[in-house]
């Protein structure tokens, strides 16, 4: 049995760090999870169901659609979310959530491409 002094545990062939894990047991501390980032995450305001972002993803779409960042997470939907919408016509708001969520394309979007072709 080796003994543990200062949370490294020496071996033959190398030294190893240890840490404990949450039930208080000794693991390697290049074994024990590491904490995850808690950043950006978007929620469909349909399914409620919410995915990981960042920032320069949102600024980039939001200039692309040309909102601010806030409007395009408060009205974010899901793959799924969307589905459920373009399938019910009669959900409220239905053709400015499809249109900031690049599903459906705005008069002037439309008469821009009529133009350029």
């Amino acid at each position: 049995m080796q003994t543990v002094e200062n949370n490294t545990m020496n071996t033959p062939t190398a030294t190893v760090k240890i840490a404990r894990d949450k039930s208080g047991k000794f693991v390697r501390a290049d074994k024990a999870p590491k904490a995850k980032k808690e950043g950006l995450k978007l929620t469909c305001t349909v399914t409620g169901k919410s995915r990981p972002t960042n920032q320069k993803y949102l600024e980039g779409k939001a200039s692309r659609l040309g909102v601010s960042v806030e409007t395009l997470v408060s009205s974010y939907v899901s793959k799924e979310g969307l589905e459920q919408i373009m399938a019910d016509e009669t959900y409220p708001g239905r053709d400015n959530l499809l249109r900031l969520n690049g599903k459906l394309r705005s008069k002037k979007q439309t008469t821009d491409l009529a133009k350029a072709a």
